[in-house]
């Protein structure tokens, strides 16, 4: 599942603050049915994208290695 909200608005900030991200942050992924997933969005000009992966089907290398393949792939982009 890929979740992509795109471009989000810069939030209004306080004069002695600067927001420089923002997360969507999910209780539990699983139970949404989001694994394997990905949630995508931009904010101030960054691209973020959150993966999930479920350590019941996936080892941490093995995740560690889809996560490494994916930046290649972007950056050849």
């Amino acid at each position: 599942l890929v979740s992509n909200i795109g471009v989000l608005a810069t939030m209004a900030q306080p004069p002695d603050i600067r927001i420089t991200d923002w997360q969507r942050i999910l209780t539990s992924p699983s139970a949404s049915g989001m694994i394997p997933g990905y949630g995508v969005y931009t904010y101030a000009g960054r691209l973020t994208i959150w993966r999930f992966y479920s350590s019941a089907f996936y080892a941490e290398h093995e995740v560690a290695q889809l996560g490494k393949e994916m930046m290649e792939q972007l950056e050849g982009i």
